[in-house]
C-alpha cells in the first residue's frame, strides 16, 4: 500500500518490476561486484522473522522512482540498514525519516531483535532521520588489517591453547561467550539486545563458517576465552569476528595471544590480510592491534536500534 508524503512522494514496498532498480539505487555505495554476492547470501537464511524484501521500500513521484530503503534481514534475528538513497542528490530529512520510519514498524512486527546501520559521519539528514527514529549512535567503528608481510606474528606460548570448537557441545561455546561479555569495552550497548544464540547464529553468517576456525581459548586446563575467525574467499582474507576473555583471566596477555594466533591462521591459510573491526573506545584492544602490527584503513559510525524502541521524546 502507498502512503503519500509531502513533496508528491508516494512510499510504499517495492514491487517485482522495480525490484532491480531499487536494489542498484540502495546498493550504490556497495562496489558492483559485491552486489549480486549479498543478494544470492539471502537464499541461506532459514527461520528469519524479517523475509529477504519484505523492508524494501520505494518512494515514488508519480510512476518514477525517486528512492529507496533496504531492511537487509540479517541472521540471529538482526537487520541492517541499507540507508536511504535518491536518484537525484540527497534525500531530505524528512523522506529520509519517513523511509526509515517505515522499515523499522515492518522490522518491529517481524520480531526483529535489533536494526542495525553505519554512517560515515555523524551529521547531516542520515544522523537526523536515525536519531528521530529511535536509533542509538554507539560510537566510531575502526577497521584494521595486517598483512603478512608486514609483521611476524608473536610465537605462541606454552601457557595458551586454542582448541577446536566441538559442534555437538553448543552449550559449552553459550556459556564461555556470555562469560566474555561481562564488562566489555566493545559496544557493550549491545549485551543483552539478543540471546547468546542469536548471536552465535550471526557469527555463523560471516563469511564462510569453517568449525576448525572456532576456537576455545584454555589456559591451566581451563576455558577462558574464544576466538572465532572466518574466511573470505573471494577477497583472500581472514576476518577477526571475535575475541572475548573471561573477566578472572583478563589481564594475562591471552588477547595478544588470540591476535597471534589469528595471523598464523592467516599465514597458514594463505590469506592477503587479516581484518577486524574494534569499537573505538575499546583503547586496550586497539593498543594490542597495534603492537601486533595491525594498521587502520576506514572509519564508520554505528548505529543500533532494540526492537520496538519508541523515538525519543523532544
Amino acid at each position: 500500500m502507498l502512503r503519500a508524503m509531502p513533496g508528491d512522494f508516494t512510499i510504499g514496498p517495492c514491487e517485482p518490476a522495480d525490484l532491480r532498480a531499487a536494489l542498484t539505487l540502495v546498493l550504490r555505495t556497495l562496489p558492483a561486484d559485491q552486489r549480486a554476492p549479498l543478494v544470492d547470501s539471502l537464499a541461506k537464511l532459514q527461520d528469519e522473522p524479517l523475509g529477504a524484501f519484505q523492508a524494501l521500500l520505494v518512494a515514488k513521484q508519480g510512476d518514477a522512482l525517486a528512492a529507496a530503503v533496504w531492511g537487509q534481514p540479517q541472521p540471529g534475528k538482526g537487520c541492517s540498514l541499507w540507508p536511504p538513497q535518491a536518484e537525484s542528490g540527497e534525500p531530505s530529512t524528512e523522506l529520509t525519516s519517513a523511509l526509515i520510519q517505515r522499515v523499522t514498524a515492518i522490522a518491529d512486527k517481524a520480531g526483529v531483535s535489533i536494526t542495525q546501520t553505519l554512517a560515515e559521519h555523524r551529521y547531516g539528514p542520515l544522523h537526523r532521520a536515525l536519531v528521530a527514529c529511535g536509533f542509538v549512535d554507539l560510537a566510531e567503528l575502526r577497521y584494521l588489517q595486517w598483512r603478512p608481510q608486514t609483521h611476524h606474528p608473536a610465537p605462541p606460548s606454552d601457557a595458551v591453547e586454542f582448541a577446536p570448537f566441538d559442534e555437538r557441545r553448543q552449550n559449552r561455546l553459550e556459556r564461555l561467550v556470555s562469560r566474555t561479555y561481562q564488562g566489555t569495552l566493545d559496544f557493550p550497548e549491545l549485551d543483552g539486545a539478543r540471546n547468546v544464540a542469536d548471536v552465535l547464529h550471526g557469527y555463523k553468517a560471516v563469511g564462510e563458517y569453517d568449525p576448525t576456525l572456532w576456537k576455545y581459548i584454555r589456559q591451566g586446563e581451563q576455558d577462558v576465552g574464544v576466538l572465532l575467525l572466518a574466511e573470505h574467499p573471494e577477497s583472500q582474507q581472514l576476518e577477526l569476528v571475535y575475541v572475548g576473555v573471561a573477566p578472572e583471566a583478563r589481564g594475562r596477555g591471552l588477547g595478544a595471544a588470540a591476535v597471534a594466533e589469528a595471523q598464523r591462521v592467516a599465514l597458514d591459510r594463505g590469506a592477503q590480510r587479516l581484518v577486524l573491526a574494534v569499537d573505538a573506545r575499546n583503547e586496550p584492544a586497539q593498543d594490542i592491534y597495534r603492537r601486533a602490527g595491525l594498521r587502520e584503513w576506514a572509519r564508520r559510525h554505528a548505529y543500533l536500534r532494540r526492537n520496538g524502541a519508541p523515538p525519543p521524546v523532544g
